[in-house]
């Protein structure tokens, strides 16, 4: 869903052709290209007046047409490429077997359209999401996740004990820079207000993912924290929430809010 619209910031980002205040194209529907079907944001409005919105204002209100254009004029490659850097398309052992996350691959316009706001066929853990928070929060530096920090013996001695390993450079540290701030913005004035913590700058993004027409969306909230010296990053998923209205800030922001509140007490 739109948690992934992050690996978009940071894939525009990263073409030099964009910056935080860019302007990008933001109206109530977006006619996906080759296709006569309409892309809608989530509230049916354009974004911002006259349909023109900001890279960072689109980020913050989650703007769909925006962030399908931009994926559009980025094209696939440039999208897969990022997503690799933050872990898609990888299969970590953390020692057990994670699931892979996956950009789809050969896609045409329109499925590029969507899968820039992580529809389609775009498929995440709430690991790989995490990592993807960490990565920005870690001056762009994406590392391997692992589950055993260490191993110690009947007597409680150390064994055996797990390092940090960097798995890949994936932003600059300027653009990380630039793309915390953005995610900053999202839970001060944008979508992820219920991520917020008294005294404590939060990084998030929201998301609402579609599955099929049998079954409700997906709740997500991606966030890292404090964000000009992370401590924690994480990741909530809530499937079959039973809730009437399904949205990450309504659903999922305030256990990510709890979680991180935890960790830095």
């Amino acid at each position: 869903g739109s948690t992934f619209k992050v690996v978009t910031a940071a894939a525009a980002l990263a073409s030099g052709r964009y910056t935080p205040d860019s302007i990008l194209p933001g109206p109530a529907s977006y006619r996906l290209p080759l296709s006569t079907s309409e892309l809608k944001n989530w509230n049916r409005k354009e974004c911002g007046p006259g349909g023109r919105v900001t890279l960072k204002q689109a980020l913050a209100i989650s703007c769909n047409t925006a962030f399908a254009w931009l994926g559009v004029q980025l094209g696939d490659e440039a999208l897969r490429k990022q997503a690799e850097l933050m872990g898609f398309d990888t299969s970590f052992q953390i020692p057990l077997k994670a699931a892979t996350s996956r950009f789809p691959a050969e896609i045409d316009a329109p499925q590029t359209a969507l899968s820039a706001i992580g529809q389609f066929e775009v498929r995440a853990t709430a690991m790989q999401m995490a990592m993807v928070g960490a990565a920005i929060g870690n001056n762009g530096v994406t590392m391997k996740p692992y589950l055993v920090q260490e191993v110690r013996g009947p007597d409680l001695a150390i064994l055996q004990t797990t390092e940090p390993t960097r798995f890949a450079d994936a932003m600059t540290p300027l653009n990380a820079a630039q793309l915390t701030e953005m995610m900053v913005n999202v839970v001060e004035n944008g979508t992820g207000s219920n991520a917020q913590i008294s005294g404590v700058r939060v990084a998030g993004k929201t998301g609402t993912a579609e599955t099929d027409n049998e079954r409700p969306a997906v709740a997500w909230f991606v966030a890292f924290a404090p964000a000009q010296s992370p401590k924690v990053a994480v990741a909530v998923v809530i499937e079959e929430s039973g809730a009437t209205e399904i949205s990450g800030n309504g659903l999922a922001a305030p256990i990510a809010r709890e979680v991180m509140k935890a960790v830095l007490r």
